[in-house]
């Protein structure tokens, strides 16, 4: 005789209604990151990456006639080659899954670290402003966006919106206050946020992007390019 009121209605609602619920609770999986407790070798990886960022505050420079002196630039060379050393021994117990080029991540920080002391001696509060933001905000991102997991960015779906936020939230404050303790002659905070703010943003944007490699080269480079740009058009 055909087919029944009752089947017509519950075969289609039961084979077409049930598919786009999975299809976007799958959706809605792929576009999140998952949180995930933080293993003791990556929390003792995140303590030695962000540790570089407390010298610039331990260092009094305020005092330091500018240009630096070569012997100031001389201590501080030697204390970041023994950093870098130290975190090299170190790596090989915090190296991740399937990691291959930890050597060069446990070196990276000496390559964006020293070159910024050469080259900004008459104004060193730009190589601390270099040195907190690949500290603190490139720290911060991958600790964050790690720990707390959060919705994936739309143009690179290995990071989070957690990391991209908590990038800024760390690096900016930490850098503005860089500048402003170290700047001779001294300065307002509000030049301090002018200089500063460019850098970190620029800096964000590439810590955001995919890559080859350890970020910390680009993201330091984008962090000296962007402060040296402000700091030369505010103060001049």
């Amino acid at each position: 005789m055909g087919v029944s009121f009752f089947q017509f209605a519950t075969s289609p609602r039961k084979h077409l209604g049930s598919t786009p619920v999975r299809c976007s609770k799958q959706r809605a999986d792929r576009s999140r990151m998952p949180a995930r407790p933080l293993s003791r070798s990556e929390t003792h990886r995140r303590i030695w990456h962000m540790l570089p960022g407390t010298l610039p505050f331990l260092m009094n420079l305020v005092d330091a006639p500018r240009p630096l002196p070569w012997a100031a630039v001389s201590s501080i060379a030697c204390i970041s080659v023994v950093l870098t050393f130290a975190a090299y021994w170190r790596y090989r117990h915090m190296v991740r899954d399937g990691e291959k080029d930890w050597r060069l991540n446990s070196l990276s920080f000496i390559a964006v670290a020293l070159p910024p002391v050469f080259l900004f001696r008459l104004h060193p509060e730009l190589a601390a402003v270099v040195l907190t933001i690949v500290a603190f905000g490139d720290g911060s991102a991958t600790l964050f966006g790690l720990w707390l997991g959060g919705q994936r960015l739309p143009w690179n779906s290995t990071k989070t919106w957690t990391g991209f936020l908590c990038f800024f939230l760390f690096a900016f404050p930490a850098a503005t206050l860089a500048y402003w303790a170290i700047a001779v002659p001294s300065v307002s905070f509000g030049i301090a946020v002018l200089c500063v703010l460019p850098a970190v943003v620029v800096a964000q944007a590439i810590e955001s992007l995919a890559g080859p490699g350890t970020d910390n080269f680009r993201v330091g480079i984008a962090a000296m390019v962007g402060v040296w740009l402000a700091h030369t058009i505010v103060v001049g």
